[in-house]
This record gives C-alpha cells, structure tokens and sequence, in this order.
C-alpha cells in the first residue's frame, strides 16, 4: 500500500475514528464474500446487461456503514466504475432533486481520477481518451455523429455534454468550463443559458430537468466507456430527519427515483443509500417503499440473496468486526512501514489486540467501537514517530466523534 496514502488514512482514523476516503479496502474484513458477490451480480452481470438498480446499507450508528460504502466504491473504481459519494446532511433537501443532481456531478468521479467535480471528470476522461486514440479529429467527429436529440433522456444535457465535449478538443476552454457550469445545474441562470443559447428552465418544471439530467448522466458514463457509475448516498438519517409532511415528501421522491432508475435504458448505475435503523423502519411505513424494500421469498443479503435490496450490519457483532478492522491495519501498517521500524509484527498485532481488549471491556458501545479504531492507530502513529507505548494512548481516547467508522 502507498506510504503516503496509508498515512492519510491513519491520521484520520486516529483523530477521528472514521473510515478514510481512501484506503478502506485495505483494512476490510469480514466482507469478502459479499463484495465478491456485488461485483460478479452487478458490476459484471447486471451492467454488462444494462441493468440499474440500488442497495439499501442498514445499521446503528457505528456499525460501519461508512466503510462498507467506501470499501464498495473502491472495489467498483478498481473495476473502471465512475462513482459519487455524496454525504447527506440537512442542508440537502432529498426532495429536491436538482439539489440532488446537482450533488452528484460536484462528487463525481472516474477510476484513477485524483480530484472530484464534473470539469475535472470530463477532463481526465478526454485526456485518456486522447492518450488512447491519439486522434483528436476521429474524437470530435465521434461526439458529432453520436450525441443526438435522442442520444440521452435530457436533450438540453445532450447539447451541452457534446458542446462540452467538441469544445475541450477544440482547445476552448471558455465555452467548455461554461458548459460545465450549466451541468452542474444552474439550468435556470439567465445570463449563462443566454450565452449558451438554451432556453433557461423555469422553477416549476426544474424538478423534472434534474431527474432527466440524473440519468442523462448515467447513461453518459456508459457511452464513454466506462462499465457504469455507483453512487453513494451516505447518513440518509441527517437529511430526512424532518417532519412527517417532509419525510413523506422524501420518500414519494425517493419512490419514484427507485422506480425510474430500474427502467432507465442505456445506462448500468447501482445507487446505495446507507441510513440508521430508525429510517429504514420509517421508510417500511410507507406502503410504496415497503413493497419495494422487501427481501425475495424472505432471503435477505447475507442468506446468500444477493439480489435482496436491504444490506442490513445490524446482525453482525460490530464489536468484533472493529476489533478485526484494528488487526488488519495493524497488519498492513507492518507490511507498509517495516523497512523503517524496529518492532516485530507480532508485538504490534499483541499490542493491537491488548488495546482493543482493554476498550471492549467497558462495554459495547458505538463509542466503544470507534475509540478501537482511534486508539490502535494512535499507537501505530506513535511507532512511526519513536514513541513508545503507554496509558497515554488509552487516556487520549475518551473524546469519541459522533461520526461513523
């Protein structure tokens, strides 16, 4: 694994007990089985087929919904998927789903991409393209031929993609970042739609703009080439945390989002909305979604149902699961760094292994489970830097982040 890389990741969990951005695939355990099985039935199959669909992450908090969708995203770059990871809060109406779209393309981003956003996506993804064909002209005629009124379910987002598109291999960079800026949703901006010569959408109908836009944008990612996008709707509990007459305008949208996406053609997409129990118990209330969220002839996930719609990590001993997680950085920080420490692999893993026992006998907690995480890498932090292993590492955890690992 990448020095550098391993450090960010362990400088986050350290400090915060959370899943890095990067890196979770490394420290996963547990979940061998059950991403292999995602992969071969989505990713493969169900993509190769152009088949959308979505997954459900249920859990408490601390029961590592985080990780399991970072792990997931990792797991779907590393097989030339776009991805969006897109963090929920109260700032976000889910209701509203130009904000949604809007969210999206601002977090979306290709395989080995560095940064995320629609212009630095479309950018990388031309680049190669370039690199590969190593003929700009068949490029520009390719898009011309191909992108037509019909092409995608937005035709606005048709035009704008391929003048975004011709633009960039034109070396006009003015007109593709104005593009961009429409795609990344101000489809309502006078002066930009004015200079773009599309006509501006009003408020009443932005709503089903952005829904087309949404999945414009999936079946974009599949024209380019990539074998399809994954996107990542992650704390769902923050932005449906509202009143019932609100949840019960969520949820008709996320109804007809779900019901729109499995009949979208042309486009291989999987969407996963992590959320806590007490959402997914609200959501099961409403007749639509309940039909939608129950599990086959009573099969759920880890039943070997692959197909079942809810991934539920209530029924794991996330305590244990923490306690492996711990052993497994433990690990990797070894066979990452052992050029230039001067410790065994078996004291660090003893060592690992005593703290995360000493943090579990005070209870199970979703406290308890991310101080595991925060006080085994303070302590691998502290190899690196020549300190030895003390109380100090235990005493130093108490302050537990409400965040997730």
């Amino acid at each position: 694994m990448d020095k550098d890389l391993f450090l960010r990741a362990l400088y986050t969990m350290a400090q915060h007990g959370t899943a890095p951005a990067e890196g979770c695939k490394y420290f996963g355990v547990g979940y061998e089985n059950v991403f292999e099985a995602i992969k071969q039935k989505y990713f493969y199959e169900q993509f190769g087929r152009n088949i959308c669909a979505q997954k459900f992450v249920v859990g408490p908090y601390g029961s590592g919904k985080t990780h399991f969708l970072r792990h997931l995203m990792e797991i779907a770059r590393d097989e030339n998927c776009v991805t969006s990871e897109i963090a929920l809060n109260r700032d976000i109406d889910f209701s509203d789903k130009l904000l949604i779209y809007s969210e999206v393309v601002r977090n979306i981003k290709a395989p080995l991409q560095q940064n995320e956003g629609l212009s630095e996506f479309l950018r990388y993804t031309l680049d190669s393209m370039i690199r590969d064909t190593k003929n700009p002209q068949y490029l520009k005629e390719r898009f011309s031929r191909d992108i037509n009124d019909s092409r995608f379910k937005s035709r606005e987002f048709g035009k704008m993609i391929k003048l975004a598109l011709v633009s960039y291999l034109n070396n006009d960079i003015s007109t593709f970042d104005l593009c961009c800026d429409y795609l990344l949703g101000n489809i309502s901006d006078n002066k930009l739609c004015r200079e773009l010569g599309i006509p501006k959408v009003t408020k009443s109908a932005q709503n089903k703009r952005a829904e087309d836009m949404l999945f414009s944008l999936f079946q974009f990612v599949y024209y380019i080439g990539y074998r399809g996008i994954i996107v990542g709707f992650d704390e769902a509990e923050q932005s449906f945390n509202v009143d019932r007459k609100k949840l019960a305008k969520i949820f008709s949208t996320l109804r007809s989002l779900m019901d729109a996406v499995v009949n979208l053609k042309d486009a291989s997409a999987l969407i996963v909305y992590a959320m806590t129990n007490d959402v997914y118990e609200e959501m099961n209330k409403y007749p639509a979604l309940q039909q939608r969220l129950s599990n086959p002839y009573d099969r759920d996930f880890f039943s070997g149902n692959v197909l079942a719609p809810v991934i539920d990590l209530t029924r794991l001993d996330s305590v244990d699961l923490s306690k492996k997680i711990a052993m497994k950085i433990s690990d990797v920080f070894y066979e990452t760094f052992k050029d230039q420490i001067n410790i065994s692999k078996d004291e660090i893993l003893r060592m690992a292994d005593e703290i995360s026992s000493e943090i579990i006998k005070r209870g199970v907690s979703s406290s308890n489970k991310r101080e595991i995480t925060k006080a085994v890498c303070t302590y691998l932090l502290g190899i690196l830097e020549g300190r030895e292993y003390n109380n100090y590492v235990l005493e130093n955890t108490q302050n537990i982040y409400e965040d997730e690992v």
